[in-house]
């Protein structure tokens, strides 16, 4: 039995019976015993040298349960991977932690890239099909969890990254309306502008041509040229024109009104301003320095292309980073001139690790911090229950060892980066990344890992707070608290610099959605532009330290209470899935580790 050493049940299901550019169907049922003991194939993607991997018998899902005792249920996790909506697996995260806090998880795959969300804007392609794998996935969840141990009535949707834009999607979707309790989003908003694509017509068309369909006069040509194009053609052509890491990105999810039975009737944005979402408790939050993902790529551009320049920041970095990342063609010059100004004054041009650390503290602000911060102001407007956090701690540990390697990425200045606060949370397989021997990640680990178990449970972060803990309070639009996960757990104030950079964004942010709506911002998410949600985050730094004071005073009052907390840890079994279990399921080939 494969990995059984390291992670003691994997039961894994499969979904569906597959069609390509179709929504999925759920799974007709097997009659004989089903081996739950090794991963399944990923959705179709290249690895990290550029390779096809996967195959598109691929919706699995991966449930990891605490020893199942009769009568004994425990909460559930349901985990999105991220990645940019085109690569990524549930095969990547081993949760033996949360698990040993008795929850129980359940890890996913879900179409990618063009499979998953290539649209031609109409019902001949809506859209939307990696979503509606997750949707089929938290159905199959209410309908079969139980047998696992698990609570189909406390079921909490976690996602990082474009995972977290999928968490939110759920948030707002009818359609996903009572199949989850919580949700837990790192990292990721639609309201961040690469997130919704509102030329998703002309995308899809441009990939078909790109493939050499000789006509795609229609959109049903569009489909079917997609739908019968070699997946090694598919996964290539998807990439191109790729020029920052991952930006631009061109299929992701959208509105698709158009449709019967619609995913996303309206913009997520103007969902969430009416109050029209699910009112489920929230923690949202980002880390410190998302970008510093990117540094190899931004040193390696500022060593080919920065030479003598001395405005190449101005002129042709920034407007790379428009173009890029926020799909803008032609930011105007006042705008670049306000970015220049309030992130890059003062940098020598030829300062390398000044100008990477300046567009990092940019690129961050403009891609997670702000829109983050203002999806969660919308989100306490109508949901009480909304805990925000902001993840500073950077240790021995980082996604960009996988790309540099350990030794190399310690020597980067950065905070942590995208999907850094994953590697405390779970066993993140990857290439070049390895567990921590380090007392504090250790301690840092075992500290998300109890609140998010305790979210799961509960709905909140911090169940029994003490002096290691301290209460972890709820925001409104008129006081917003963020949660410091660093070193030591402490809520703070939006500071000025966090102000400053909400008032920079709302300023340039509609500006640059007028020329032609060339971005990923529709009319709807414009008009809301106009509204200020930043007068609240200046009335909140007026706010005392009362808060903290009540804070240790509710600690003190509940010292006593927390010596009756008993932290029990469950052992996993290893075994398999049978026809009493559930009623879903396929084989498949075994995982490539990449």
């Amino acid at each position: 039995m494969p990995h059984c050493d390291n992670i003691k049940i994997k039961q894994k299901f499969h979904l569906i019976n597959i069609l390509r550019s179709q929504p999925p169907l759920a799974h007709v049922g097997w009659d004989r015993i089903w081996d739950a003991t090794d991963w399944k194939q990923v959705c179709p993607q290249l690895d990290y040298r550029g390779r096809p991997i996967g195959s598109e018998n691929c919706l699995f899902l991966n449930v990891f349960t605490p020893g199942i005792k009769k009568g004994v249920t425990f909460p559930v996790l349901v985990f999105l991977h991220g990645g940019n909506f085109d690569s990524g697996s549930g095969n990547l995260f081993g949760p033996q932690a949360l698990v040993d806090q008795n929850i129980v998880v359940v890890t996913l795959n879900y179409r990618l890239g063009m499979l998953g969300f290539a649209a031609t804007e109409d019902d001949a392609l809506p859209g939307n099909l990696g979503l509606r794998d997750q949707l089929l996935a938290l159905r199959w969840v209410r309908d079969n969890i139980a047998v696992f141990g698990g609570q189909p009535d406390r079921v909490t949707l976690q996602g990082q990254g474009s995972g977290a834009v999928c968490v939110l999607l759920h948030v707002v979707s009818p359609r996903s309306r009572g199949l989850f309790h919580r949700a837990i989003v790192q990292s990721g908003t639609p309201l961040s502008e690469p997130s919704l694509h509102i030329s998703a017509r002309e995308a899809a068309q441009s990939a078909a041509l790109s493939l050499g369909c000789p006509a795609v006069a229609s959109t049903h040509d569009v489909r079917d040229c997609l739908s019968n194009a070699p997946l090694t053609d598919l996964l290539r052509m998807q990439q191109e024109g790729k020029i920052l890491g991952d930006y631009p990105m061109r299929f992701t999810p959208r509105v698709d009104r158009e449709s019967r039975d619609a995913m996303l009737p309206a913009n997520p944005a103007a969902l969430l301003a009416s109050g029209n979402f699910a009112k489920v408790p929230i923690i949202i939050g980002y880390n410190k320095d998302e970008t510093a993902v990117l540094y190899p790529e931004l040193l390696a551009l500022l060593r080919s292309e920065l030479g003598d320049d001395q405005d190449y920041v101005r002129n042709i970095l920034l407007p790379k980073f428009f173009r890029t990342a926020l799909n803008i063609r032609d930011p105007l010059k006042d705008v670049l001139d306000d970015v220049y100004d309030h992130y890059f004054s003062g940098i020598n041009y030829k300062d390398h690790d000044g100008i990477i650390q300046a567009f990092v503290n940019m690129s961050t602000s403009a891609l997670f911090a702000v829109p983050i911060f203002e999806t969660a102001v919308l989100l306490a407007r109508s949901s009480p229950s909304t805990f925000i956090y902001s993840f500073s701690y950077r240790g021995d540990i980082s996604m960009l060892d996988s790309k540099l390697g350990p030794s190399a990425s310690r020597k980067v200045n950065l905070g942590p980066a995208h999907g850094d606060e994953l590697l405390y949370l779970f066993q993140v397989v990857g290439s070049g990344l390895r567990p921590s021997t380090n007392l504090v990640d250790g301690m840092v680990s075992r500290r998300m890992i109890r609140m998010w178990s305790d979210f799961a449970r509960a709905g909140v972060p911090v169940l029994l707070p003490d002096p290691e803990y301290l209460p972890w309070p709820s925001s409104s639009p008129s006081n917003v608290t963020i949660y410091q996960l660093g070193r030591s757990l402490k809520p703070h104030l939006v500071e000025t610099q966090e102000a400053e950079a909400v008032s920079l964004w709302r300023s340039v942010l509609p500006r640059m959605a007028d020329i032609g709506k060339q971005g990923s911002l529709n009319t709807e998410q414009v008009a809301l532009s106009g509204q200020t949600l930043v007068d609240p985050v200046y009335r909140t730094l007026a706010y005392s330290m009362v808060t903290v004071a009540l804070a240790l005073l509710a600690a003190v009052a509940v010292l006593l209470a927390i010596l009756y907390r008993q932290t029990r840890s469950s052992s996993f079994i290893c075994g398999r899935a049978t026809p009493e279990a559930s009623s879903r399921s396929s084989p498949d080939n075994s995982y490539n580790i990449y």
